[in-house]
């Protein structure tokens, strides 16, 4: 499973950390939860909205280490082809 966490998200589990160690963190709880609960939200979406991005750099990621320069050559002018073909199965 992949999991990504975001400068925000690593920014936000330290103020967890430094209110826990100050004892504060009954104080914004229910604020930090919210704030958590918006970013996690906000990564689901920008994953969502650039999903075929994604797919699209991961397809020329895995053609070129398997076939090296020469498959990232021929992906680009076949990648259509080949997404095609691959829905098709």
């Amino acid at each position: 499973q992949f999991t990504f966490k975001s400068e925000s998200q690593k920014l936000l589990d330290k103020l967890k950390e430094e209110m826990a160690k100050e004892s504060l963190e009954g104080l914004l709880s229910e604020d930090l939860k919210s704030l958590q609960s918006k970013i996690e939200t906000e990564h689901a979406t920008t994953l969502a909205k650039n999903k075929e991005r994604i797919i699209n750099l991961i397809e020329k990621e895995i053609i070129t280490r398997y076939y090296y320069q020469k498959g990232k050559t021929c992906a680009a002018v076949n990648l259509s082809n080949l997404r095609t073909r691959i829905k098709k199965n």
